[in-house]
């Protein structure tokens, strides 16, 4: 058994989602009792998470506690060291420290290991021997991308068809060439004794989102070239347009694509009065973004003249619309300039036959690269069904064993941001403004759920939003007189009372009651129901302020790939925690490699034989 004077350590292990801090992974025998155990229930699949690629491939290098490679040519030159994973990418990303700035290295995607020369990388990040990031394409290099340092992680990855080039998690770079091979990690060196570390990959995650390149139209006057591209071929402004087919009632369905100049205008949008065939739109019943020919993004809703979103564009940016009907109320859309939200609206009992639409205003205008993903509710993939005694309450999180409560569902998680280069996130979990003014925003929503953090500090005011539409606006600020404030909708309400940087703060939606709390105690329930999804955002006012602790939590989401904790009381038993596994892996949808997790917290190590 444990004994007391000889504390065991077992290292929380690292990984992309951390567990609970005061948790970690551990096999039980002959357990007692249980109080406050968990069991964490995932969807996993081969290598969904981040690993060591198999580095079998390539020769001169050698490979030290498991991902380290090092150039152990004798001579100098490209053609010398290269070594390359069998270990194939469709979507994921590959990521690693440069071991030295003094030497010249190249890393990234190679669809095919046919060379011992770099240029059977793809696409690659180069690291110069000056410590200066340049990105390798197809056998071109672009410089400007800043200096590294052998403390910074990067990493190229693939969403889709599209290649991003990032640094410590921040996007740098993304790629005009659209990807379609599967991928594999390959690194390539010049100089003898230069090496990589920490050479890691990482697999996302299947989801039920298809994506798919767009290669059918209804419209008039415009010519498709490479299933992803249109040209318009029309003599009067405004006459060339094409209506996408998907419905978007019902779906959330993501549109991208890069515009083919800067001196044209392009729309990008919604029609909620569809025609067929070659009939044009309905102006007055269009939402989206136009692209001017002054470089400028503007936003039309109708007829009314646009409204300038002080945004401006290139031909290498990816311009993206989210159009969200997952629920029935609302057509919510959103849009992204390169994976950043610049504008949202809502349109309230959209028509059913809302469609995407491209129009494009005078003849010769293109629009590139266009790509579309689509995501309609499923099947969950976690469900705890009321059988064995079992009884799971959706309203308070809370699972019953025979009429008592044993455990509440606990689905914490660090929120994925969308990429700036106004912040960085640092360990998982705290996000640190580097400009004054530092804006970011979470990369999901939900309905039914919370965010909850610390305050990095009392000297500066920092405001955390979840944020359905322009007119729903939930806020709570911690401002830099040390007091806490309510915000909703433009407006502050009331002050209540202080804060220090040890407290936890939350505002948390559910069943379309807002509530605010402090230490677990809510102080303030907002008079305003939510009326669609709410995504987090928050603006944080000086220079190198911070919230720490940062998590969210979606309350009984039933699509959640990486899973969720069942956290067990001292009324939990051995019989308990069995029938519970059985209710939720009964009502999962699980292939035969999910896997469930059973966590501890340190305190009652004890149980352990």
């Amino acid at each position: 058994m444990y004994n007391k004077n000889n504390p065991l350590t077992i290292k929380t292990p690292t990984s992309v989602d951390p567990v609970p801090a005061d948790q970690n992974p551990v096999v039980f025998k002959n357990v007692a009792n249980l109080k406050n155990f968990a069991l964490k229930f995932t969807t996993s699949y081969p290598q969904d998470t981040h690993f060591i690629p198999d580095l079998s491939l390539g020769q001169n290098t050698k490979i030290t506690n498991h991902n380290t490679i090092t150039n152990i040519s004798a001579t100098r030159g490209w053609d010398n060291s290269i070594t390359c994973s069998k270990t194939p990418i469709a979507e994921g990303r590959v990521y690693l420290n440069i071991g030295q700035t003094n030497q010249r290295v190249i890393f990234g995607f190679t669809p095919d290991y046919w060379t011992t020369a770099y240029k059977v990388i793809t696409f690659g990040i180069f690291a110069t021997n000056t410590g200066e990031i340049q990105i390798l394409e197809n056998s071109k290099f672009i410089p400007g991308f800043g200096k590294y340092t052998t403390k910074d992680v990067l990493a190229v990855e693939r969403h889709g068809n599209t290649i991003a080039y990032s640094k410590n998690s921040v996007v740098f770079y993304v790629s005009t060439i659209t990807s379609v091979k599967t991928m594999h990690f390959c690194v390539a060196f010049e100089e003898p004794g230069a090496f990589v570390s920490n050479v890691y990959q990482r697999n996302f995650i299947p989801t039920n989102q298809k994506t798919f390149i767009v290669t059918k139209f209804t419209g008039l006057n415009y010519k498709l070239v490479n299933q992803n591209s249109l040209i318009s071929t029309a003599k009067e402004e405004w006459n060339s347009f094409a209506y996408g087919e998907q419905p978007l009632v019902g779906v959330t369905v993501v549109t991208s694509a890069r515009m083919g100049q800067t001196d044209k205008y392009v729309l990008l949008g919604v029609t909620h009065a569809p025609k067929t065939g070659t009939t044009p739109p309905d102006h007055n019943y269009i939402n989206g973004i136009v692209t001017t020919s002054t470089g400028k993004i503007l936003f039309m809703e109708g007829r009314p003249h646009p409204i300038d979103l002080h945004t401006s564009y290139t031909q290498n940016d990816v311009l993206s619309m989210v159009s969200d009907n997952s629920t029935t109320k609302l057509l919510k859309l959103v849009f992204l300039k390169n994976n950043i939200p610049f504008f949202a609206t809502a349109i309230t009992s959209p028509n059913p036959a809302s469609r995407t639409l491209i129009m494009l205003r005078t003849k010769d205008t293109t629009i590139t690269n266009i790509v579309s993903s689509q995501t309609t509710p499923g099947s969950s993939f976690f469900n705890i069904q009321n059988i064995n005694g079992i009884n799971f309450n959706t309203k308070t999180s809370e699972v019953s064993y025979n009429n008592v409560v044993v455990a509440t569902v606990n689905q914490n998680r660090m929120p994925k941001f969308t990429q700036s280069t106004n912040y960085v996130v640092i360990n998982y979990n705290t996000v640190l403004s580097l400009t004054n003014n530092c804006i970011f925003t979470a990369a999901s929503s939900f309905t039914n759920g919370g965010v909850f953090y610390q305050a990095g500090q009392t000297n500066s005011t920092v405001t955390v939003y979840l944020t359905a539409s322009k007119t729903e606006q939930y806020g709570l600020q911690t401002n830099k007189s040390g007091n806490i404030a309510i915000v909703e909708n433009g407006k502050t309400l009331k002050e209540y009372g202080q804060y220090t940087t040890d407290d936890t703060l939350s505002i948390a939606a559910n069943f379309g009651v807002v509530t605010y709390s402090k230490n677990g105690t809510v102080f303030y329930t907002s008079t305003i129901q939510p009326t669609g999804k709410l995504l987090l955002t928050a603006n944080i006012e000086n220079n190198k302020a911070s919230i720490t602790e940062l998590r969210t939590r979606i309350f009984n989401n039933t699509n959640d790939t990486n899973g969720f904790y069942i956290m067990f009381n001292d009324k939990a038993s051995i019989s308990a925690v069995d029938n519970i596994a059985i209710a939720v892996s009964t009502g999962s949808v699980v292939d035969s490699t999910a896997q469930v997790k059973v966590l501890y917290t340190p305190s009652l190590i004890y149980a352990l034989s």
